[in-house]
């Protein structure tokens, strides 16, 4: 029988409540039928079928997010239902901004790929010396601190690797090339405009942003089509085969282009770069962390001192136990009568009261192995093994150190794909100088020099830079053998920059280069080879010496003394020899330095203090 107060309801509400009681009971048949699906989804009903079963309640479900469902549902089926969804990725990176937000893990893994990719120190030189010039105005201009100054540069790392890509547009004044570069979120970018003949080959990059009376929307060119295509005639292209809601991004005195960078592309036929952890590693970031916040919930739990009481008695005997025990606001009181015992009291009970603890154990082996099993999940969608991440005890050595190589090739290759983003920066900054500022350069080509992937041993490298000399260059170079003048010129460069890296200097290019690294000339080499044939081979003869250079009384006593230091000893004290000298003491002509004269004595000469007064 309805109560009054669904009576009055009916009576003043009438139909609007019968609809609202219709549209409960329709949200909750939508609930049961996305539950059963969800579970008979993945091993009865292809996609097709659950979004047709779907597409009536699309009303109160996005239809994008239905989608979504059901691609992970079936994602275990290899059998083609179709690409990645654009709405699928934004999805992807929303998440990988929330775990980068909230999830230590996240953040640690982004920020070691940062540390190993970008490093700390990053010099960038252009090699034709006109072009470095034009280059390092750029790079040091005020203008351009925002995004690639020095302490900004981590930052570009970690958002290419947090939402998946990064957009550079490059404004340039048309009357003297000078360069600006400012950075577009992805978020702004709703759309790639591509070549229809080949979906890999972007041509303009549509941008929407809110300004003062609503959304405008740019169309930004690729820098490469830019520089090497029409721009002019590919937009009248792309007006023909793509929906135009805005206007090309150029204006009279300032040209712009846009440099896409993706960190990686997840389907082949669509260029949006993807993030780092997100979507395969979502899951494991957020079970992590919510495991851990389980963890903290079961000790904080388990802290709280807690005690049994068991009783001898009926339910009276209890209650009155419970009375004692309870606090007075329990029963309404005003004030506390019942006050809990401070640290160290005693209690006093009869034998018709039994008092035990509780145990104390949180079960913290099991979940020490647990809490390792989310956080390897989570390393390895980051590509980051244990070990990284501060689990270091459940893993051996030889393990970690076997799995060194695969991480460094990784790490390798994204720094690699850095290094191509600022040389390609590089370019467009030197080519809208050729266009506007009428200069010429040999070539675009520049050297990016970052912190050493692996921390190198100075004493290893010296030695090894000192054995190559000695036993493999000097040798090749006294047979006749040597290598060409200019090989050594890059051997001795390359030698010196390995040496001054492993010393921990910064800027090594600066410091010296190949093109610093000045021959003399070919007349003066050879006239210094004909003097100075080198270094004697160890082991070999030393060659003739024709000069003419007086050896002194002190050469004479420094040589005694270091042979004295240096022989072994049954030869110490050979060269103290007394001179033997003719009577009157008078020196033989023709020997002026006391040379010895004679036989020595018993085959050998005589020590000092033995020969003749």
């Amino acid at each position: 029988m309805p109560t009054f107060r669904e009576r009055l309801g009916s009576l003043f509400l009438g139909d609007k409540l019968g609809e609202l009681e219709h549209n409960i009971g329709h949200l909750q048949e939508v609930n049961q039928r996305l539950y059963n699906a969800y579970l008979s989804g993945p091993y009865e009903l292809p996609p097709d079928e659950l979004l047709r079963q779907f597409k009536s309640f699309a009303e109160y479900y996005d239809p994008a997010l239905v989608a979504d469902l059901v691609d992970r549902m079936n994602w275990e089926q290899v059998s083609g239902y179709g690409g990645y969804s654009e709405d699928e990725r934004r999805r992807a990176v929303d998440d990988s901004k929330r775990m980068f937000k909230y999830a230590i893990i996240a953040r640690w893994i982004v920020n070691l790929w940062t540390y190993y990719g970008m490093g700390v120190n990053v010099s960038i030189i252009a090699e034709d010396e006109a072009a470095d010039e034009i280059w390092q105005d750029f790079w040091a201009a005020d203008r351009n601190q925002r995004v690639i100054a020095k302490d900004r540069m981590d930052e570009l790392s970690r958002w290419l690797l947090v939402t998946g890509e990064r957009f550079h547009v490059f404004f340039s004044s048309t009357l003297d090339g000078e360069t600006t570069i400012r950075n577009v979120e992805p978020g702004q970018i709703t759309s790639i405009l591509t070549n229809p003949d080949d979906s890999t080959e972007p041509w303009f990059y549509e941008r929407q942003r809110i300004v003062k009376g609503g959304v405008q929307t740019l169309y930004y060119p690729d820098w490469e089509l830019f520089f090497n295509g029409d721009v002019a005639k590919t937009w009248r292209t792309a007006q023909r085969e793509y929906t135009i809601n805005g206007e090309l991004a150029q204006q009279n005195q300032t040209a712009a282009c846009m440099l896409f960078t993706p960190f990686v592309q997840l389907d082949e036929e669509n260029l949006r770069g993807w993030p780092l952890l997100a979507p395969q590693g979502t899951p494991w970031l957020r079970a992590q962390r919510e495991f851990m916040q389980d963890r903290a919930t079961v000790t904080r739990g388990k802290a709280a001192y807690i005690r049994r009481y068991q009783v001898s008695g009926g339910s009276r005997g209890v209650a009155s136990v419970q009375r004692t025990l309870a606090s007075a606001f329990q029963f309404g009181g005003t004030s506390e009568t019942n006050p809990p015992p401070t640290a160290g009291s005693s209690e006093v009970h009869n034998r018709a009261v039994d008092v035990t603890d509780l145990p104390m154990t949180t079960g913290a082996g099991d979940a020490k192995s647990d809490g390792e099993m989310f956080a390897w999940m989570a390393g390895l969608a980051g590509g980051v093994f244990p070990h990284y991440l501060g689990l270091g005890d459940a893993y051996r050595l030889a393990t970690a150190t076997s799995m060194e190589v695969p991480l460094n090739m990784q790490f390798s290759l994204y720094r690699n794909q850095l290094g191509a983003m600022l040389r390609k920066m590089v370019r467009i900054v030197l080519q809208y100088q050729e266009r506007y500022n009428k200069a010429k350069f040999e070539t675009y080509a520049a050297d990016v020099s970052t912190d050493r992937l692996v921390e190198n041993d100075l004493a290893l490298i010296s030695g090894a830079a000192g054995q190559v000399y000695r036993d493999i260059l000097t040798p090749l170079q006294a047979l006749g053998d040597g290598i060409p003048p200019e090989s050594r010129e890059q051997i001795n460069v390359f030698m010196l920059q390995k040496v001054l890296e492993a010393m921990g200097a910064q800027d090594v290019q600066d410091i010296i280069s190949l093109e610093q690294y000045e021959r003399e000339p070919e007349a003066q080499e050879a006239g210094l080879s004909e003097q100075h044939p080198g270094p004697t081979p160890r082991g070999q003869p030393l060659p003739p010496w024709e000069g003419q250079v007086e050896i002194t009384a002190e050469d004479v006593a420094e040589a005694i003394v270091r042979w004295n230091e240096e022989a072994d000893p049954e030869f110490k004290g050979l060269l103290e020899t007394e001179i033997e000298q003719p009577e009157g003491g008078e020196v033989e002509e023709g020997n002026p330095h006391h040379e010895p004269t004679g036989s020595p004595r018993g085959g050998q000469f005589a020590k000092k203090g033995q020969g003749k007064g």
